[in-house]
């Protein structure tokens, strides 16, 4: 059965804890929680079959990662591998995501600080953006879990493209961010079929499990969005593990 994917940024921001999850989407490899905590507030982590990414998408924590002790700041990332702990602080008022997926091998916990990474300019023309690989094969080790940002350079440019989709190997969430109008998701189809186009703006957020998922912002406006992917299977932990829409290569 296909179940929602689009989750305006109302409905997440309207509960102290939100989840997205198999319950109320068809994810399956993969689970997003969004927390929103005051001042003060403290959550502990402690991974047993599973792995975890933490963001925060605003304001900025304390953490305390097996023993090492730092302060994340907006879209920096915490990676908590299985059989790992963290401890997580608010400083001010924050907004937190917590991504998590199944695992059985252990490798390293990390903390990626996200002035730390140079972008990669993917694509050209109209769909030229900026990628952030925060987490992501070739460079954190992990079982499943892929973490990065993309951001347009132009207004009213394209991203997530040429069209793809990632055959079911690969589960993927959105979550947008500092866009100043609104965005066209296409939410599932293929362009020689039916399309559906949500339009999006700033703390929705859109799971993926099939079909394509290119974005085009309005004029006057640029995408920006986080995203996380997890591999079904953990071989399958590869950005290479995609189908490009053939009328678009």
């Amino acid at each position: 059965m296909k179940r929602k994917s689009f989750f305006n940024a109302e409905e997440v921001n309207a509960v102290n804890e939100w989840v997205l999850d198999s319950h109320n989407s068809n994810l399956g490899a993969m689970r997003l929680r969004k927390l929103n905590m005051a001042k003060g507030d403290t959550r502990e982590f402690s991974m047993s079959s599973c792995e975890s990414l933490i963001v925060p998408v605003t304001g900025k924590l304390i953490i305390d990662l097996e023993g090492e002790q730092g302060m994340a700041e907006r879209f920096d990332a915490i990676y908590i591998t299985n059989g790992g702990a963290c401890v997580i602080t608010a400083l001010d008022t924050s907004e937190v995501l917590v991504c998590e997926a199944a695992a059985e091998t252990s490798y390293s916990s990390v903390f990626v600080k996200r002035n730390d990474i140079t972008p990669v300019v993917a694509g050209n023309g109209c769909y030229t953006r900026n990628v952030w690989n925060m987490v992501a094969p070739g460079g954190v080790k992990a079982e499943r879990l892929i973490l990065g940002y993309c951001e347009s350079t132009i207004d009213g440019g394209w991203t997530g493209w040429p069209p793809h989709e990632h055959g079911g190997n690969l589960e993927e969430i959105y979550y947008y961010y500092d866009i100043s109008g609104l965005v066209l998701q296409v939410a599932s189809g293929d362009l020689q079929g039916h399309v559906e186009v949500e339009a999006a703006k700033s703390g929705d957020i859109f799971a993926i499990t099939e079909g394509l998922h290119p974005i085009v912002a309005f004029p006057g406006t640029k995408m920006k969005n986080l995203w996380f992917m997890s591999a079904v299977k953990p071989e399958d932990r590869d950005f290479g593990v995609i189908r490009v829409d053939s009328a678009c290569k």
